[in-house]
């Protein structure tokens, strides 16, 4: 709270923010809404040229998101490509659990889109790039619950290499059970696409970062986290591992 506490007060009290150079080739939306409601919520921490440098950001333990950059781990879409708005817009409401990124669901849904659509102005990716639709989601099987399914999905996370960076019990036959949660063999070695060190999430946690929604998970599997070292696995597992994996995440304690 006191980070947040400050994070508002820097909010308020800095210079009126210019539109970035590529607003006008972005265009849609309240622009200028958008400004202001970054300028009120969201510069303390992204910066004023959403580079991810503003005056809180050296509190926080995970670096704000840089704008500039437009790479994006909660996506609907494909791995490497840009996320849609309404991604965006779900970020912003509902936050990310486990970091500074509160909840602004608060927020009228008028301003929570025209944010979105200023984020969107901070880089020309959103300009040179066609959009993208999402991934398609399938309907969740009906046996998500079921042992079965907890135990393919469990076969699915060793095959998978998961244990490698999250540890736990599925690690236990490569490894005699020597790394214990979120420090897996590999753990220690993860960096981000900037070269900075990048934990492995505790699995055992009580929500995921992106949505602990079974379609939630699923969808994270599949186009994977952009920017760690958290992969894409709509190639490498099918379908149904992808849900069974689901089902084994969903049995760690949740």
């Amino acid at each position: 709270m006191k980070i947040l506490s400050r994070c508002l007060w820097l909010c308020g009290v800095g210079m009126v923010l210019a539109l970035p150079v590529a607003a006008r080739a972005v265009g849609g939306g309240d622009l200028e809404r958008g400004r202001e409601v970054y300028r009120q919520f969201c510069r303390a921490c992204h910066g004023d040229a959403g580079d991810g440098k503003g005056p809180a950001a050296e509190l926080l333990n995970t670096p704000p998101r840089d704008f500039q950059r437009a790479v994006f781990k909660f996506r609907s879409t494909p791995s490497g490509h840009l996320p849609t708005r309404e991604d965006l817009e779900r970020t912003i409401a509902f936050g990310i659990p486990k970091t500074a990124m509160p909840s602004w669901k608060s927020l009228p849904t008028r301003d929570i889109r025209a944010v979105a659509d200023f984020i969107r102005s901070f880089s020309p990716r959103w300009v040179s790039e066609p959009p993208v639709s999402a991934v398609p989601l399938p309907k969740t099987p009906g046996d998500i619950a079921s042992q079965a399914a907890v135990l393919r999905g469990e076969e699915a996370y060793r095959a998978a290499g998961c244990w490698e960076c999250h540890g736990g019990p599925a690690g236990k036959g490569a490894e005699g059970g020597a790394y214990p949660w979120g420090e897996g063999p590999k753990a220690a070695e993860l960096r981000d696409d900037q070269g900075r060190p990048s934990s492995a999430y505790d699995l055992r946690g009580d929500y995921f970062k992106g949505g602990s929604r079974p379609e939630d998970i699923f969808r994270t599997l599949t186009t994977g986290m952009d920017g760690t070292p958290m992969p894409s696995y709509a190639d490498s597992l099918s379908e149904r591992q992808r849900w069974d994996l689901v089902a084994y995440l969903i049995s760690l304690g949740r």
